[in-house]
């Protein structure tokens, strides 16, 4: 029973973003951009920064990338739950993954989301989000890294 519901609603959602598109096509199929003439610790930088404004916790930092995280709460966190979790697991979260490369003077950062959660035996399930809605979020993010 669990499954059918959470396929149904699952459905359903589809059904409703079906009609945004994606503002920008790139190869990989993430939010990508380039940062002219910024040095990938600048940009590295102004990503971290943009997680804090949005209230997000750097979970991660490496030189060329940068995890950051957000709990799910509401209708969104309720939905993650039932389809990847269980009454065990641990709450789910939202989580970015940016990765920044430095190409002569500029650097480009691509991002990509997902949710995840942790269940009672410590396996930890996840789920990739690439609908347009989420891209189109992380490349307005991405757009924003041009002013410091």
């Amino acid at each position: 029973m669990k499954t059918v519901l959470a396929v149904t609603c699952f459905g359903l959602m589809l059904a409703g973003c079906a009609t945004e598109q994606a503002r920008r096509q790139t190869a990989s199929g993430n939010a990508e951009y380039v940062v002219s003439d910024a040095s990938l610790e600048d940009v590295q930088g102004r990503v971290a920064g943009r997680c804090q404004l949005m209230g997000w916790q750097i979970v991660e930092q490496q030189k060329n990338y940068t995890v950051c995280s957000k709990a799910m709460s509401g209708s969104s966190g309720v939905f993650a739950q039932l389809m990847l979790g269980n009454g065990y697991s641990t709450s789910p979260e939202m989580k970015v993954r940016f990765v920044h490369t430095a190409v002569g003077s500029a650097t480009e950062v691509s991002a990509a989301a997902w949710i995840e959660t942790q269940m009672a035996m410590g396996q930890v399930r996840k789920a990739p989000l690439t609908d347009a809605k989420t891209q189109n979020g992380l490349q307005d993010i991405l757009d924003s890294l041009s002013r410091p």
